[in-house]
């Protein structure tokens, strides 16, 4: 060997001896940057998904050049719109980067924004959607429990794709979304208050976690069981923990289906002998026909809720409750109420980190703020499983909680932010003007007169009002002007029609015909004026992307509400009286158990006081029609996902 080749060896050796010290001098503080950063790369551990730590395992050194080429796999696929493929390609590369944020983020907006709106139907378009907000919900917040970006894409999901109007299919999502969480939790009860929403919640959390030890507290679940549930295939013990996580789930939606039909959510309420409809299960019906088991239903119920949200939802019961205490009478049937639940936990860890500045933590204070406004908006909602109808008006109880997110979130933008300019003023001088407007709306007039009395102290004297001078008109005149200015937004004209409609229908009840056609003449000019102008007709959404309901459905939940209200049984009897029949027939099976009940406690003839509409029968009929018509157009859907050989979907 030539003298020249000799030192060009020790050349190499001694720059490979200088790199090893060098990386083990530096790895340690590199470690140290990276985990304040939470860009920890685990090993796989006990808890690790099979199929993770196999293709981890498996691809070694080569990864990088396997995961470079299924993005671009999966980017040319996208074009040729193999959806089905891109599904299985988007599992492996999150499974050879399981702790890479940002591969979750990317293929869970993939599939919600990109990859559903080159579908055909609501039913698939949902099921991508469904997909990409389990991917980051149950797998991706899962492997990467401190990335605030995550936390910050699944509430953007839930308060932009389903919240929003930007889609199409806005309104299928937030039906199915109403439904789904329906079944699992039930609905809230008629005119309830927010300590009646916790007081429903709160067994959820307390439940035992352990089947084992819900049986030593109450054993006749053991024989609800071994009795009814079992036999009828529902073995919530049986094979491993995957297999018992579906079978939880699957039995308590089974239960949840029955309460669901009944507008309940006491099993004690629901009568001796169910009549089967389609929906049911019947095997399970023998089960509520005994008063010895209902308590037993109740308390396994509550087991079974808390088990499948931790489970099957990642999501913790114990802080649901907390939020709800805090915040307001959250209803998880809602989109913004996962929206500000996710919001809320993100939050939360950014509060762990070390580096408690930039963007994501700006916009996660942001969503916190966004959603407990959009419940305040349009955060009462009906569903009607029966028709497939869902409204939303306004929910005036969740007004504090979004005054209280807007304060902590401009405190911490001062004590965390530094010099990032304040982004939180503007919002929260409208959030003010629109809880002076709502109040107003509603009747609220000493809370409207609070929240007028807020702004004038601490933005009057702000340059762009002084030279509007808008702080110089007198209180209803600033509501005026404020509504009209904002009548194009969805959520002031549900507010103005819903309160327009109450006030019509109480002029009813009292006789006073001329208010009565003054106030739903109002109502339905604004509607009309509304669908005119901002409907968006498409020819597969089954509902205007930015059109309202019917207006005799938005009647018609007026009415509901009024019904519920707790007022003098003959003065509902007289409203039932003054509402047009189609409207009747919508409500009628809805309202009946609960008015036919009071009338025959005050002593009244419940036929009489609030008689059976024509045309039930005709009507049921056709609503069965289009119940089915549903069920198979969902059919179908899933069917062609199990045949696409798509995972992750769990059917509902």
């Amino acid at each position: 060997m030539s003298r020249n080749r000799v030192i060009q060896l020790a050349l190499v050796l001694v720059a490979i001896g200088a790199l090893l010290v060098t990386s083990f001098v530096s790895v340690p503080q590199i470690n140290k940057e990276r985990q304040a950063l939470q860009l920890v790369n685990a090993a796989p551990n006990a808890d690790t998904p099979a199929e993770v730590s196999f293709m981890v395992t498996l691809s070694g050194p080569f990864r990088g050049f396997v995961i470079n080429y299924l993005w671009m796999r999966i980017e040319d696929l996208k074009q040729k719109g193999d959806f089905a493929e891109i599904n299985n390609l988007a599992r492996t590369v999150t499974a050879l980067q399981p702790r890479q944020p940002d591969v979750w983020s990317f293929h869970a907006w993939n599939m919600a924004y990109n990859v559903s709106v080159q579908t055909y139907t609501p039913e698939e378009r949902w099921d991508w959607v469904d997909r990409g907000i389990r991917l980051l919900r149950e797998k991706g917040i899962v492997y990467n429990p401190k990335a605030v970006k995550l936390y910050r894409e699944l509430t953007w999901i839930f308060f932009h794709k389903f919240g929003q109007y930007s889609d199409d299919m806005h309104w299928y999502y937030k039906r199915r979304l109403a439904r789904e969480w329906t079944e699992l939790l039930g609905m809230p009860m008629a005119n309830e208050t927010t300590e009646d929403a916790i007081a429903r919640f709160a067994p959820v959390p307390a439940s035992p976690h352990k089947l084992e030890a819900l049986i030593g507290k109450n054993p006749q679940v053991r024989v609800l069981l071994d009795e009814f549930f079992i036999p009828a295939g529902y073995d919530i013990e049986a094979g491993f923990e995957p297999e018992r996580k579906k079978a939880r789930e699957k039995l308590l939606r089974a239960i949840g289906v029955v309460l669901m039909y009944h507008y309940i959510n006491d099993v004690n309420m629901l009568p001796k002998k169910i009549r089967v409809k389609p929906a049911y299960d019947p095997a399970i019906l023998p089960a509520f026909e005994d008063d010895a088991n209902r308590q037993a239903i109740t308390a396994l119920v509550a087991h079974l809720r808390k088990r499948v949200l931790i489970d099957n939802y990642n999501m913790n019961p114990n802080l649901m409750l907390e939020m709800m205490i805090e915040f307001g009478p959250l209803d998880f049937r809602h989109a913004s109420a996962h929206g500000m639940y996710w919001a809320h936990r993100g939050v939360q860890v950014m509060d762990s980190l070390l580096d408690k500045r930039g963007i994501d933590r700006v916009n996660t204070l942001r969503q916190r703020i966004h959603t407990p406004q959009d419940m305040f908006q349009n955060g009462r909602l009906w569903y009607d499983p029966h028709t497939d109808i869902l409204t939303q008006e306004p929910d005036l109880r969740f007004i504090p909680s979004y005054e209280r997110s807007m304060e902590l979130a401009m405190e911490d933008l001062r004590k965390n932010q530094a010099g990032v300019k304040d982004t939180y003023e503007a919002g929260h001088e409208n959030f003010l003007l629109q809880a002076m407007v709502f109040h107003y709306m509603y009747g609220n007039r000493a809370d409207a007169a609070i929240y007028h009395r807020k702004v004038l102290t601490l933005y009057k004297d702000r340059p762009h009002n002084v030279q509007t001078k808008r702080y110089e008109l007198a209180m209803d005149e600033l509501v005026a002007r404020e509504f009209l200015g904002n009548v194009i937004n969805m959520e002031n004209l549900s507010a103005y029609l819903h309160g327009n409609l109450r006030q019509a229908m109480w002029a009813r009840v009292k006789g006073d015909n001329e208010e009565y056609s003054r106030r739903m003449l109002r109502a339905k000019g604004a509607y009309d004026e509304y669908q005119k102008e901002q409907s968006n007709a498409t020819p597969i959404a089954p509902q205007d992307r930015m059109g309202l309901p019917p207006f005799e459905v938005l009647l018609a939940d007026t009415i509901n509400r009024m019904l519920v209200t707790p007022f003098h049984i003959t003065s509902r009897a007289r409203l039932w009286a003054n509402t047009p029949v189609p409207v009747q027939r919508m409500l009628f099976d809805r309202v009946r158990p609960m008015l036919y009940t009071l009338a025959a406690d005050s002593g009244y003839d419940p036929n009489l006081m609030f008689p059976e509409p024509p045309g039930m029968e005709s009507y049921r009929a056709e609503q069965r029609r289009r119940a089915e018509e549903r069920r198979r157009r969902e059919r179908d859907a899933n069917s062609k996902e199990v045949k696409s050989g798509g995972d992750g979907k769990q059917n509902k």
